[in-house]
């Protein structure tokens, strides 16, 4: 009797032995397909049926309607491959500039005469080019090769306006005569803008559109040549063919890019009609320095929420990790967004919190 009630609990012990089994492995399993494994959690969504973040726009591409005109301040065109990728899904008109044509790659450059000591000091006349080439359009886009362009933050922006980073904390210093700082000395900015300043003050042309009546309505009537970081900048298609006059008579007098481009759209609108772009220059934080060759902390700062970060390099010391980060974060997610017309894949790089 004894030997059959031993049989019996053993019988019992091992049915919910393996009931319990069962039930841990099923368990796990429910959890598993729960939780994305970390690889799942790394793979981009495919068959989305929601989103939190939806981004709404006509036709394909975001901006048909705006001219996008990207300067190199010197010859890296090799890059050029890369920028289209990017770029060409998001402004179907486009165009490069550069100091010199491309004898190599034979990739279709304006070239923006300059002494090659002044490589880099008048991209701005790309931005003339564009509207010259390529009229009728809304609006004209300025940027240079080496910044990231978060596009996805410019849908929001009135195209009606002048864009441009921080119109209110220009720096000004009086027209000559006057005690003349180290780097405008550079390129003797303070005397060609004065230069190109008084010539305009006596033409008929920039007369008619009250260029320099409006400049010195917006610096408080004084005269005085201002100075901005001046690597980005959009002029609305209502205002195009004023800044053309304006800019070519800076260009004429070979004003630099960063004195010459905030002086150009104080002259266009009044300063509290320009949309301030928020975006992150490396060397407002680090200064000038060693990282200027070696970009790493690019990587470290950029994020989705700023309109734009400068400079990245695609060329130079760090040109095969830089090529690899921006694959990464900027081109593969800008892809996704584009294909999903959602900004949920953001969620990724902590864009909402």
């Amino acid at each position: 009797m004894m030997e059959s009630s031993s049989k019996l609990m053993l019988a019992i012990l091992s049915i919910t032995s393996l009931t319990l089994l069962s039930f841990m492995y099923h368990f796990h399993d429910v959890v598993k397909m729960r939780l994305p494994s970390p690889k799942r959690d790394q793979d981009y969504p495919e068959n989305r049926t929601f989103c939190n973040h939806p981004i709404d726009y006509v036709g394909n591409a975001p901006f048909p309607d705006i001219v996008l005109a990207i300067n190199f301040n010197h010859p890296f065109y090799h890059n050029i491959p890369t920028l289209e990728r990017y770029f060409e899904p998001l402004f179907p008109n486009y165009l490069f500039c550069g100091p010199e044509a491309d004898k190599e790659g034979g990739n279709k450059i304006i070239a923006i005469p300059q002494p090659r000591n002044e490589y880099g000091y008048y991209g701005f006349q790309c931005l003339v080019e564009a509207i010259r080439r390529k009229p009728g359009f809304s609006g004209y886009f300025y940027v240079n090769d080496d910044m990231i362009i978060n596009w996805w933050n410019l849908l929001k922006l009135d195209k009606t306006k002048v864009w441009f980073p921080s119109p209110t904390k220009m720096g000004q210093h009086k027209m000559l005569p006057t005690k003349i700082e180290f780097w405008w000395r550079r390129a003797a900015c303070l005397e060609r803008c004065s230069k190109a300043f008084v010539e305009m003050e006596s033409d008929p042309t920039t007369l008619q559109i009250n260029a320099t009546k409006t400049y010195l309505e917006n610096v408080g009537n004084k005269r005085v040549c201002c100075n901005a970081l001046s690597d980005i900048v959009y002029i609305p298609g209502r205002l195009a063919k004023s800044y053309e006059i304006i800019a070519q008579k800076f260009y004429d007098n070979r004003v630099f890019l960063e004195v010459s481009t905030p002086m150009n759209i104080l002259m266009l609108d009044k300063r509290e009609n320009i949309v301030d772009i928020e975006g992150l220059y490396l060397q407002t934080i680090y200064g000038w320095g060693p990282w200027t060759k070696n970009t790493d902390r690019a990587w470290l700062q950029y994020n989705y929420k700023t309109y734009f970060l400068h400079p990245y390099k695609l060329s130079g010391e760090d040109e095969r990790k830089n090529s690899k980060e921006f694959e990464e974060r900027v081109i593969v997610p800008s892809e996704h967004i584009l294909k999903d017309k959602c900004l949920d894949i953001l969620d990724r790089g902590k864009f909402w919190t």
